[in-house]
């Protein structure tokens, strides 16, 4: 099988086993499913994304979580012990005004909304891949947002926005999410 094919391959049954934990594992174990979702859907999106040089940070990928510890605990322990692209994945518990600059991605949850716009002011130019929850996300100028529709965990992918930040998100990922 040619290597584009064999990539094809494997973010089709990706992103479809992750669709299938998500119709049943989010409305069986409530909120926890829900984060333990998306935190999977957070890990499997690392792996198709491509940072600016620029944004390169050692040997750590940093997530940053803003406004909810049960989500940071849930993604701390879903990833321990995991890397991506070759880097051990480090979860960080942040405030608003923290500086978010030494992390690749930020998840700011729907609890911090009145602050989404602040914060991604503060990260457009520096690589960081944003992720939210918040219903105007990605109006706002967020990467990706997880939502939940019909008890399953949905993603949408802001890829205008993205590109302008010097991230590259796979094109068949892309096109998958809504």
């Amino acid at each position: 099988m040619p290597p584009r094919a064999a990539a094809v391959r494997v973010i089709l049954e990706t992103v479809a086993a992750l669709a299938v934990t998500a119709s049943i594992a989010a409305p069986a174990q409530g909120q926890r499913g829900e984060y333990w979702v998306k935190a999977a859907f957070l890990y499997n999106l690392a792996k198709f994304v491509q940072w600016p040089p620029s944004a390169d940070r050692a040997d750590r990928l940093v997530v940053g979580v803003i406004g909810n510890d049960f989500f940071s605990n849930v993604l701390d322990n879903f990833v321990r012990g995991k890397s991506v692209q070759g880097r051990e994945i480090v979860v960080r518990r942040l405030r608003t005004d923290d500086d978010l600059r030494a992390c690749r991605i930020v998840f700011i949850s729907a609890f911090e909304a009145q602050h989404t716009a602040d914060i991604l002011l503060r990260v457009e130019a520096v690589g960081v891949l944003t992720v939210g929850e918040a219903p105007d996300f990605l109006r706002e100028g967020g990467h990706v947002r997880f939502h939940v529709e019909n008890n399953a965990v949905r993603v949408q992918i802001n890829g205008a926005g993205a590109d302008q930040a010097g991230l590259k998100i796979n094109s068949q990922l892309l096109s998958l999410a809504r």
